[in-house]
């Protein structure tokens, strides 16, 4: 196993194996790391819409649901997945060793009767993608599998070893999301590696997933969201409920701030051949003017040139002008390109 400058998983076989599970067969990304807290209480659903922009006091029981969290200029401070469990809500947010998410909701949790826990190291978390994936998970499920529809929850029993599965759509990347207490997880492991001969099936780490999630347009911290980013510049309108008027940061959400201060969008461009990055880029317009920066920049596997997401000047993208790519010394013309690809 190859690790990056954060200790995380960056290759366990091969970029172009672990690749390829993503793309044809089944890939299982261990997200352990994930910052994730617990709360139980009076209230919790009501506690936490009025800290996240869309609306989470009405979810049923033992559903899974996106959490927006802003800040009070309306960006973004968190994206995490809410489950509401029978008795308690999760939230699943980044790998953030600042643990931003469990800062946040200290910060306003003084006054509620809630009780509120970190339990990253007491539980695991993984995730199932790729095309084979349905087939893989009814195998490990058993009858459970057929309970699991669209965004509940459900609580599985295999050899004694208990676990929780929900499905997660997460702009257009279907997978599967497992946890459960870390008392579980090796065997729990060893039963998912049993199946391994009848799958394509990889243990994935960072460097295969980045190139993947960029193909698919699969925006992440801290790249393109973090407290700079507000949500409409990266595709998340959906997760803004702009009738709410009691969160906090929903004064940024106005239509004449929007029309003011919402002034970039994320977008997906390729590179004429031969361009190397050589750290920081920007994106220039045909006089040379910085309208904008590249937030994630991969080779894709698909296209075999480099594939970039970047927020660049929406008044410049509507205008049909070229961009360009600099790098301090040269330049490339970038096209703009539409995601996910598909093969």
């Amino acid at each position: 196993m190859i690790t990056d400058e954060n200790g995380e998983a960056s290759v366990f076989s091969s970029v172009k194996d672990e690749y390829n599970a993503l793309r044809y067969g089944v890939a299982l990304r261990d997200i352990s790391s994930n910052n994730l807290v617990k709360l139980f209480g009076n209230n919790v659903l009501g506690f936490l819409d009025r800290l996240t922009a869309n609306r989470l006091d009405n979810i049923p029981g033992n559903i899974n649901n996106p959490a927006l969290f802003t800040n009070h200029d309306g960006n973004i401070i968190e994206r995490a997945t809410l489950l509401n469990m029978d008795n308690m809500v999760m939230l699943s947010g980044c790998a953030d060793l600042n643990k931003k998410i469990s800062k946040w909701i200290k910060r306003y949790i003084s006054l509620e009767d809630i009780i509120f826990e970190d339990v990253t190291n007491k539980y695991f978390q993984l995730e199932i993608l790729g095309p084979q994936k349905e087939g893989f998970m009814s195998l490990i499920c058993e009858d459970c599998f057929t309970k699991i529809l669209e965004n509940n929850i459900v609580h599985v029993t295999i050899n004694g070893y208990n676990f929780f599965v929900t499905h997660i759509k997460d702009f257009g990347i279907d997978k599967y999301y497992i946890f459960g207490n870390n008392e579980f997880l090796k065997p729990i492991a060893e039963y998912l590696f049993e199946k391994e001969k009848l799958f394509d099936l990889k243990l994935v780490g960072n460097s295969a997933y980045n190139i993947y999630r960029v193909e698919q347009g699969l925006p992440l911290v801290p790249y393109e969201i973090n407290d700079t980013r507000d949500p409409l510049e990266i595709g998340l309108k959906d997760e803004v409920d702009f009738q709410k008027r009691n969160f906090i940061g929903h004064e940024a959400f106005t239509t004449e701030f929007i029309n003011k201060n919402v002034t970039k969008q994320l977008v997906a461009v390729t590179f004429d051949n031969g361009f190397e990055s050589n750290g920081e880029l920007k994106i220039i317009d045909e006089t040379n003017n910085s309208i904008g920066d590249v937030s994630s920049l991969i080779k894709s596997e698909l296209l075999q040139k480099y594939l970039a997401l970047a927020f660049v000047d929406k008044k410049v993208l509507n205008s049909g002008n070229e961009l360009f790519a600099y790098n301090g010394k040269n330049k490339s013309k970038l096209h703009k390109i539409e995601l996910p690809l598909r093969k």
